[in-house]
């Protein structure tokens, strides 16, 4: 406060009372207060001011820049907010005192976060088929997140979606970090597809923005139906001996996708004969035919092969079983050679008709004509031409004439 005190005297000498007057100077500027930093990231902020002095008035601006060049009309507003846009923002206030004294520029800072996090895919299945067994019975869907800080995907949030006949699943979910969480699909049903869907809201970020929900994902296949057994046919030939190869051919049928044949102890053999090799010469070639070739059989006797089950799966796991098997024919061994016995000569005058008769043993066909016949003479003895007659099943007779 500053006074001013005059006295006024005339040309008398006459002296006046003394007259005083007041007035209040002000050169301090005022100061901007309420305003401070704030470390919280937010998606939206409110800021609050006011100044050191009565009566002042306020302009201010809010941007993303750390800096600000004073501009604009004072107003009596002594709030603001931002409630939109991501990264630091800065509020800019500056006062001004009834006197005309402007304040310094005071700016406070905060980090604006309005992008949600998101579900940015959502992989799998792994595998791509799977039944209702305990070894390939589950598949596994990766959900993925950006932008998350807190990820609390649960079993309820998780809808599964079926076609087909398939209309009960189990699911299960593993939260790995907040980036990503695993949900296990296992024990369905019948034979169809399912997929996922996830709910909304089951991740978030340090401003509190919420995930959208996403889905659905690819199909996982569902295949509880074993395909059938192979088709095995054969022998060929259906007898032989040491000499000979036997052979089945092995046919999969529509629903086979994995031939399992592939090694030669997987065919048992049956029977009294001894030291036969199994081979698979077509083991490992693709398609969906198989040879099975047993040679090398010693001794004498039938043949038979054990063929097994599950030879036979799909891409789901599924194998045909011990009732569907059809065990093939067997073949038989026979390595002891047939016996040729000549009889004594119906006479032993060669001028005149004589005969042999020819007694085979072990054999099961026979075949001789007279080209097969050799006739041996001593001296200048000759004979026509040998004819040969069948007696029996097991006898031929030769005869001879001068």
């Amino acid at each position: 406060m500053y006074y001013i005190h005059v006295q006024a005297i005339d040309a008398a000498g006459n002296a006046s009372a003394v007259a005083t007057a007041s007035v209040t100077l002000d050169n301090s500027a005022p100061t901007v207060t309420g305003l401070s930093d704030d470390a919280v990231v937010a998606k939206t902020k409110s800021w609050t001011w006011g100044c050191s002095e009565a009566a002042c008035t306020y302009r201010y601006a809010i941007d993303q820049s750390a800096t600000w060049t004073a501009t604009g009309a004072y107003a009596s507003t002594t709030t603001a907010s931002q409630s939109s846009g991501d990264g630091m923002y800065y509020i800019h206030v500056q006062a001004i005192d009834a006197a005309g004294n402007a304040s310094a520029v005071a700016t406070a800072s905060v980090t604006l976060d309005n992008t949600a996090p998101t579900i940015s895919s959502i992989t799998g299945p792994t595998p791509s088929y799977a039944n209702q067994s305990d070894t390939n019975g589950a598949f596994q869907f990766t959900v993925n997140y950006t932008g998350a800080s807190s990820v609390t995907l649960a079993q309820g949030d998780i809808t599964l979606n079926f076609t087909g006949t398939t209309t009960t699943c189990s699911k299960s979910v593993q939260v790995n970090n907040n980036s990503s969480a695993t949900v296990t699909v296992s024990d369905c049903d019948s034979d169809g597809t399912v997929n996922i869907t996830v709910a909304s809201g089951t991740a978030s970020d340090a401003a509190g923005n919420l995930a959208a929900g996403s889905g659905p994902s690819s199909d996982g296949i569902v295949d509880n139906t074993a395909p059938p057994s192979p088709l095995v046919d054969g022998p060929t030939p259906t007898a032989g001996n040491s000499s000979t190869t036997f052979r089945y051919t092995v046919t999969y049928q529509a629903g086979t996708d994995i031939v399992a044949l592939n090694s030669a102890s997987q065919i048992p053999l049956t029977g009294a004969t001894a030291g036969c090799t199994v081979e698979i010469p077509d083991a490992h070639a693709p398609g969906y035919t198989r040879t099975i070739a047993i040679s090398g059989c010693t001794g004498n006797g039938s043949v038979g092969i054990n063929f097994p089950y599950g030879t036979a799966q799909d891409l789901a796991g599924n194998a045909d079983g011990a009732d569907d098997v059809v065990l093939p024919l067997g073949f038989t061994v026979d390595n002891t050679p047939p016996t040729v016995t000549i009889g004594a000569p119906s006479s032993t005058n060669i001028k005149s008709t004589t005969s042999f008769v020819i007694t085979y043993s072990g054999q099961s066909n026979i075949t001789l004509a007279a080209s097969n016949v050799t006739v041996s003479t001593t001296g200048n003895a000759a004979c026509s031409t040998p004819t040969v007659a069948g007696l029996t099943s097991n006898t031929k007779r030769v005869t001879l004439s001068g």
